[in-house]
């Protein structure tokens, strides 16, 4: 490869990366989008209230408290049918 053709291979791999974005989103089947948030919003509850959370605590402690509460969340969504999907886009 000449002196020239490794930049430009750098710049096309970059470019092509820097121009996707991922999201991921909770899915089942044909579920309106009216039902899943509402699903979401009562898993949220479900978890917050699973974990018991206290004033005064480190940020460690903070910090495995909303791990424990994203598990209790997953495992509610999970339960309840949904499946989290990863959507890339392309811009």
């Amino acid at each position: 490869m000449n002196k020239l053709g490794l930049p430009i291979l750098l710049f096309t791999i970059v470019s092509a990366v820097g121009c996707t974005e991922t999201h991921k989103a909770w899915k089942r089947g044909d579920t309106p989008s009216e039902v899943v948030d509402r699903q979401k919003d009562l898993c949220k509850e479900y978890a917050e209230g699973s974990v018991p959370w206290r004033p005064g605590m480190s940020g460690d402690e903070k910090e495995e408290v909303k791990a424990r509460v994203d598990t209790h969340f997953r495992r509610c969504m999970k339960l309840n049918g949904f499946q989290e999907q990863e959507t890339v886009e392309y811009k």
